[in-house]
C-alpha cells in the first residue's frame, strides 16, 4: 500500500478517527492500530493529514471536509497527470540528429579514460539513475573507489561496448 492513492472513504475515515482524539490538538498516541482505515499505518495517516488538512475546516471542535474544493484539488490533480502522460515525459529524439556514428566518434575523441555517472548519463541521454542500475545489475562494468565504494566511474571501452 506504500505508494497506492488514498481514497475518499479513506480520507473520510481518517477525519472521523482525528476528530475522536481531538482536543486542542491531536493525540495521536492515543489512535490504536484498529482505528486506521484498513492497510494503513500511522506515519501514512499523518502524512496523509497534512496534504489533507487544507481541504478541511473547522466547526463546531470538529474538522470537515470542505467537499467542493477537495474535489476539485482531485480534478486538477488528474488532469495533470493526463496532460503529463499525453504531452510525454521523454522527448524523443530525431534519427537525423543523433546516429550511431556520431555517438562512436564523439565515444573515441573523449581524452579520459573514465566517466563519471553524471558525464555518463549526459552522454547516453538517460538518467544517472539507469546508468547506476545498470551497474548494479552489472549490465556496465565500473570501478567503485573512495569511502565505502561509492564513488562510480564507468571506463570508456564499457560505454563503446553499450553503442556496438
Amino acid at each position: 500500500m506504500k505508494h497506492e492513492k488514498w481514497t475518499r472513504e479513506e480520507d473520510i475515515d481518517l477525519i472521523k478517527t482525528i476528530n475522536k482524539h481531538l482536543t486542542p490538538r491531536i493525540k495521536w498516541n492515543e489512535i490504536e492500530s484498529n482505528q486506521f482505515p484498513s492497510g494503513r499505518n500511522l506515519i501514512s495517516m499523518k502524512e496523509r493529514w497534512r496534504r489533507l488538512s487544507e481541504f478541511c475546516s473547522f466547526e463546531n471542535e470538529q474538522f470537515e471536509i470542505n467537499v467542493p474544493k477537495y474535489i476539485r484539488h482531485k480534478e486538477e490533480a488528474e488532469k495533470k497527470r493526463q496532460k503529463g502522460r499525453s504531452a510525454g515525459v521523454f522527448k524523443k529524439i530525431s534519427e537525423s540528429t543523433v546516429t550511431k556514428k556520431n555517438f562512436e566518434e564523439s565515444v573515441s575523441s573523449l581524452s579520459y579514460d573514465f566517466m563519471t555517472v553524471t558525464e555518463c548519463a549526459k552522454f547516453l541521454r538517460v538518467t544517472p539513475t539507469t546508468i547506476r542500475n545498470m551497474v548494479k545489475r552489472k549490465d556496465v562494468k565500473a570501478v567503485r573507489f573512495g569511502l565505502n565504494n561509492k564513488s562510480i566511474r564507468i571506463p570508456r571501452n564499457e560505454v563503446e561496448k553499450l553503442l556496438s
